[in-house]
């Protein structure tokens, strides 16, 4: 059994070194420097802040449905030595963020077989006018629907970019606090072993001496073997929780885009826990956590911004069961190559209306009927989240004066359990108590040591799920 652990504990160690010797690795590792670590270089801080890219990309497709459009068309049919007709056009059309867009053309048109509504002067014919709808779309159109979902796009991408950093810095915490408790156990064996070989060392030159049985030898060297054995688990359950911190480690060196990952030495020292909420949450009162989650929570508001999403098109919607009825205005002018002589008149004009409407409308309105369910829907979704996050902050809220109490009675356990160790082994300095009952006292240090170590730990993250469930880890 002893040779199946040594050995583990050689290949971990080989691995370890092997790592460290192609890649960085870390020997001083407090919890903010860890953290800022994770912040700036970790994959999915770096994914979080692709959202902000994601959201000016929407954007800006939204505006382009407002950029400028040129047109131009050229048609000709000669044939038989005839020019049956030449038609060319140009057009500029400028969309407004109003219903009403403007628009700037020049034709010029020719031939014998031209149809007569196309004929133009020989300069050709300059026009200027605007188009824009009476009914549908006047009020509200696609491209203006468009912006305001884009807006609305762009407040829910911020808020699943602080999504994303809550959920990874919470996960961070717990790999953190983790390592720190497996290094604080393999300390505390780390220490009992070192206690055990000691006394071995002082019971056998006794009992050369002649003032122990050589049985307590035994006993002695036993108890040595078993803290041995623990230690060895314990330093493979540091190495696993060493290496699983080591994933969140990343850093980029600027002469490549794609983040390398850091391995913590073996040497590290973790920052002590300290077990206390940040001071503007100490005063917070229950009632405010509802208040605190429906404002500010990150999966509220990206719920909110997607409702806000879904309203802007069901606006849309709803403006598609008016009846199309666009109208367009054109002033007409000669095209002369002074431009200086070109004037509009309103004695030149061709305009026009166009009507359609769908006598059922069961298309527009399924459509919209579907719009509004999906509102109401992600509605009683977001109430039904602000609820469980703020029953779960209130839980943690609890959890961390719980823990914070069992924490001090565990200190004050270990003190006691001290106290009496160090008076067992008075006694059995006197020969008035065995090898036994003072290993008994120092298993039992140990373990109100490593229950201590637990609560501390289980504080810590108690502490950080407050701040998770309300949103506030960043």
């Amino acid at each position: 059994m002893r040779f199946k652990y040594f050995t583990l504990l050689l290949l971990c160690s080989a691995f370890a070194l092997n790592v460290s010797a192609q890649r960085d690795s870390i020997v001083s590792l407090p919890l903010e420097e860890f953290l800022n670590i994770v912040r700036n270089y970790h994959p999915m801080a770096l994914s979080a802040e692709l959202q902000l890219q994601n959201a000016e990309s929407f954007e800006r497709r939204a505006r382009g449905a407002f950029d400028p459009k040129l047109e131009a068309n050229f048609n000709e049919k000669f044939y038989k030595e005839t020019s049956y007709f030449s038609e060319a056009s140009s057009m500029i059309k400028v969309p407004t963020r109003s219903p009403l867009s403007l628009k700037a053309g020049y034709d010029l048109n020719s031939g014998a077989f031209l149809d007569q509504s196309k004929v133009t002067p020989d300069d050709g014919l300059v026009t200027a006018g605007l188009s824009m709808p009476l009914l549908q779309g006047l009020l509200i159109d696609e491209r203006r629907t468009a912006m305001r979902v884009s807006q609305a796009f762009e407040e829910y991408s911020i808020a699943e970019r602080a999504s994303m950093y809550n959920q990874l810095i919470f996960e961070s915490y717990g790999a953190y606090w983790n390592w720190w408790s497996s290094v604080e156990k393999r300390r505390i064996a780390q220490e009992m072993l070192d206690i055990a070989s000691i006394r071995f060392d002082a019971v056998k030159q006794r009992a050369l001496a002649g003032d122990r049985p050589f049985i307590d030898t035994v006993e002695a060297y036993l108890q040595v073997q078993l803290r041995q054995q623990q230690l060895l688990e314990n330093i493979t359950i540091e190495v696993k929780s060493r290496f699983f911190l080591s994933g969140f480690l990343w850093y980029n060196d600027d002469t490549s885009s794609i983040p390398t990952g850091l391995i913590i030495s073996e040497k590290a020292v973790p920052e002590n826990p300290m077990g206390q909420l940040p001071p503007e949450l100490m005063t917070i009162s229950r009632s405010q956590i509802l208040t605190t989650i429906d404002s500010s929570h990150p999966i509220i508001l990206a719920t909110d911004a997607k409702i806000r999403q879904m309203e802007a098109e069901a606006r849309w919607k709803q403006e598609k069961l008016l009846p199309k009825l666009d109208v367009e205005y054109d002033f007409l002018n000669t095209g002369m190559i002074n431009a200086d002589d070109i004037m509009f008149s309103t004695r030149n004009y061709k305009w026009g209306l166009n009507f359609s409407f769908p006598i059922f409308l069961r298309e527009a309105r399924g459509d919209l009927q579907l719009t509004r369910i999906k509102i109401a829907e992600n509605n009683y979704i977001r109430d039904l989240k602000a609820v469980e996050l703020s029953n779960k902050a209130n839980a943690a809220f609890t959890n961390v004066a719980l823990i914070r109490d069992q924490t001090n009675v565990a200190r004050a356990n270990v003190a006691n359990y001290r106290t009496l160790l160090d008076a067992e082994r008075l006694r059995f300095f006197n020969g008035e108590s065995s090898l036994f009952i003072v290993n008994q006292r120092e298993m039992q240090l140990a373990d109100a040591q490593n229950k201590l170590v637990d609560l501390q730990s289980k504080l810590e993250m108690a502490s950080a799920e407050v701040l998770y469930f309300l949103g506030q880890l960043k």
